[in-house]
């Protein structure tokens, strides 16, 4: 059905409908976000928003399509200078959605918040925050009030409000688990698993390797980008290094099938700290070379304490090595193309599953269909 769509869309833009497109890109922007942003896919959006001018008497469809267009593009984004062209789009959208219904405003605004996963500028997304809570439960929007939720939780925790983002996650998690919505559900229940452990939760959780495998089966790849790195990180605190690494491979594996390299670095953060711990310094340190020139994009939508303890764990590493060979180790990692580097990461993290006798996976080399 999703092959069907996406040549009715192309159909679409040939004919300059972009009314028609506009239905059916709103229809798999969801699709397309949950299972991991293609380049195709975002380059779809975008053209499609440039398309769309403000002649028709809705601006609904603009609205939403440019939304989604900044959404799809802040997904792939490895560059910083990339940023200006999202928040450029986010904002059109937005203001675009100040002339639109109530129902259509919430819808853009909780694609557009979304979009601070890449941002240092947080102030903007609070602010989102507040008026789609607000507007959300004017509406009596369950759905949308648990996704506002969530992300303000995300938001506090980041800013280290610790008690803030206990009480959104908890509140997004009730109100996930009274609609029945199991990818909510997930989301909501990492947030409040990624929390310090001893912030207090009140509600019992599962454990992320569980979510994990809950994700896995809803082939919810968006969630699998942070909750395997949560997982990694759990495995790591009671020095399950060989579990760490395989989430790592299996992340690995998931951006092969998707060219989607960027998002998946945040896995590479955990197995530079693998590697410290299992004394591969130099290994850690050409890992360190492939993984920083990303951290500006990443390190916003990281939770504190995954960034604390990579320092920690570069701080000891730099110790261990001297500066030069550090600085010569990570200027190599730094070289190879994402693609490669990738590649060689997941052989790595592979043989580390090996070394400690943990069942490995022999189709995971294959190539993506």
């Amino acid at each position: 059905i999703e092959r069907d769509l996406v040549t009715v869309l192309r159909r679409c833009l040939e004919r300059s409908d972009s009314d028609g497109a506009a239905m059916i890109a709103v229809s798999l922007g969801p699709l397309w976000l949950r299972r991991g942003v293609r380049a195709h896919e975002a380059e779809l959006m975008v053209r499609l928003a440039s398309s769309m001018d403000d002649r028709g008497s809705n601006p609904g469809p603009r609205a939403l399509v440019t939304a989604w267009s900044a959404l799809l593009v802040a997904e792939r984004v490895m560059d910083p200078s990339d940023v200006a062209d999202v928040v450029v789009a986010r904002d059109e959208a937005l203001a675009l959605a100040d002339h639109c219904d109530e129902s259509t405003r919430l819808a853009v605004m909780g694609i557009c918040v979304q979009v601070a996963r890449i941002l240092d500028d947080r102030d903007s997304a609070v602010r989102l925050c507040e008026e789609g809570l607000s507007l959300a439960r004017q509406q009596r929007d369950d759905h949308n009030l648990a996704q506002f939720e969530l992300w303000s939780g995300m938001l506090a925790h980041q800013e280290q409000r610790i008690d803030d983002a206990i009480a959104m996650g908890e509140a997004a998690f009730g109100v996930a688990r009274r609609l029945g919505d199991t990818s909510l559900i997930i989301r909501a229940a990492g947030l409040l698993a990624t929390l310090p452990p001893d912030a207090g939760v009140s509600v019992a959780l599962p454990a992320a390797s569980e979510l994990v495998e809950l994700a896995v089966e809803l082939d919810d790849q968006r969630s699998l980008l942070w909750l395997r790195p949560a997982a990694a990180a759990e495995a790591l605190s009671v020095g399950d290094r060989a579990a760490a690494a395989g989430h790592v491979v299996d992340q690995m594996v998931a951006a092969r099938s998707m060219a989607a390299w960027h998002p998946s670095s945040i896995s590479l953060l955990l197995l530079v700290q693998v590697a410290v711990a299992e004394g591969d310094d130099e290994r850690a340190a050409w890992l360190h070379g492939v993984v920083a020139g990303h951290l500006d994009i990443l390190r916003p939508g990281l939770p504190p304490h995954m960034v604390k303890s990579y320092n920690r764990a570069i701080e000891s590493l730099r110790g261990r090595l001297s500066t030069d060979r550090f600085d010569t180790l990570a200027a190599q990692g730094s070289l190879l193309p994402i693609e490669e580097a990738h590649a060689e990461a997941a052989t790595y993290a592979r043989s580390i599953t090996k070394r400690l006798g943990a069942p490995v996976d022999d189709n995971a080399n294959a190539e993506p269909p």
